[in-house]
């Protein structure tokens, strides 16, 4: 019974700092979304540190999505949930769905020494059906970690049979394949794509668009007043 007292102790001291903010941080959470038939493919790379002066086990780390919409929040459905290590060692995943939230879980049960790293990958998808008609918004779920970033990159990477026409504090680069925007720092993914060739614009295009419209059903009447104003 001491020994098992004893190991149980060792354990708690050595687990106890995870739970204490700032010892353990995100220095790199790099993330990757890709829009394709039907989904959203989410790939992340993120560097996990030990910025305290003691050794600790990560164990579980957790990463809620919420996504809110004009019925209120939901947790969303995840698909295909992978996770590895720079060695491409799978590492042990779980996923918790209730009505409000969707919580992602990855173990690490790796002793991580002060200032050590550890690099991991994690990827999965979401079913996504886009808003609009002519001009489609982009909604991904909110999601939150309990562990400090210090570094952030969101790139959305959208095929190019579509044009970005809105991209708030973002940057658009191009490939072969896809059209790339960009995001640094905590900025929220605020995008809009349409199949009509139009370049970026500083408004949403549905915006704009609704404004042409009305503008044109107004001419006919704008016409007939001037002609009316004349005839007198």
């Amino acid at each position: 019974m001491r020994k098992l007292l004893l190991i149980f102790a060792v354990m708690l001291i050595i687990v106890l700092p995870i739970a204490m903010a700032d010892i353990i941080v995100f220095t790199t959470y790099d993330t990757r979304t890709t829009l394709d038939k039907g989904h959203l493919k989410i790939e992340r790379d993120v560097v996990l540190k030990n910025v305290g002066g003691a050794p600790i086990i990560p164990g579980e780390l957790h990463f809620k999505l919420r996504e809110i919409t004009s019925k209120g929040t939901y947790g969303p459905a995840v698909k295909n949930l992978e996770a590895h290590d720079q060695y491409s060692t799978e590492l042990r995943t779980n996923v918790i769905q209730t009505d409000k939230q969707t919580d992602l879980i990855i173990s690490v049960w790796n002793p991580l020494l002060p200032e050590f790293s550890f690099p991991l990958t994690m990827s999965y998808e979401l079913d996504f059906e886009p808003r609009g008609i002519l001009f489609y918004e982009i909604n991904v779920p909110m999601e939150e970690t309990t562990i400090p970033i210090q570094s952030v990159t969101n790139k959305f990477m959208i095929p190019k049979s579509y044009s970005i026409t809105y991209a708030k504090d973002a940057s658009i680069e191009k490939d072969d394949e896809f059209d790339v925007v960009t995001w640094t720092g905590r900025s929220i993914m605020n995008i809009e794509y349409s199949r009509i060739p139009l370049p970026k614009l500083p408004v949403r295009g549905v915006n704009l668009f609704w404004v042409s419209l009305i503008l044109l059903l107004l001419i006919p009447f704008a016409v007939r007043i001037i002609k009316a104003v004349r005839a007198r």
